[in-house]
């Protein structure tokens, strides 16, 4: 069973000169011996044997697993971002999709609408039917183009998503990594 001795006592009587100190256990000690004792906590926390050094250590390795746990959920909080977007992009694919084919067939409707009344025959050939191929080809692959453009988007998001979610993985194993190193180092005699 190791001694406590106060900081401020030690500190204290080292001030005043005090050539030896007899302590509870009955053993005589010098203050060079008194300063060598205060550096490593004085031989224990509270009499316990465990010593300052390794308070610290585990303070430090309790703190690295603490901030992997953060980064984590900070990094969760950022996947889940991108995966609401993800889903606003698909969304935002299907009403641009809706509202091109909405116009296609407004436009679509405009002509057949004016080829009437000229009296000219409904897909009976000749320009007006050439004009309403020309639409519909350009609006279809306008609307593929659209459609394409939002759903890479969409993918964008999921990968940064997936990202996020390897980047929380990262910290919080890198955080227990951590907490090793300093554990392995805090309680390493030499």
């Amino acid at each position: 069973m190791g001694w406590f001795l106060p900081a401020a006592f030690i500190a204290e009587e080292a001030a005043i000169g005090v050539s030896a100190l007899a302590l509870a256990e009955g053993a005589v000690v010098a203050p060079a011996a008194i300063s060598g004792a205060m550096a490593l906590g004085a031989g224990g926390l509270f009499g316990s044997g465990i010593g300052v050094g390794d308070i610290f250590s585990g303070i430090g390795a309790l703190s690295s697993i603490g901030g992997g746990i953060q980064g984590q959920a900070g990094a969760e909080f950022e996947a889940a971002q991108f995966r609401e977007e993800q889903a606003n992009a698909r969304v935002a694919a299907a009403q641009d999709e809706a509202q091109r084919r909405r116009q296609l067939s407004r436009t679509l409707s405009s002509i057949t609408a004016i080829r009437a009344g000229r009296g000219v025959e409904l897909f009976g050939g000749g320009t007006g039917e050439a004009i309403r191929r020309q639409v519909t080809t350009e609006s279809e692959e306008d609307i593929e183009t659209s459609r394409i453009n939002f759903l890479n988007r969409s993918r964008r998001f999921g990968l940064a998503a997936g990202q996020a979610e390897a980047k929380g993985r990262g910290e919080l194993l890198g955080g227990f990594g951590t907490a090793a190193a300093v554990l392995g180092r805090g309680f390493t005699r030499t």
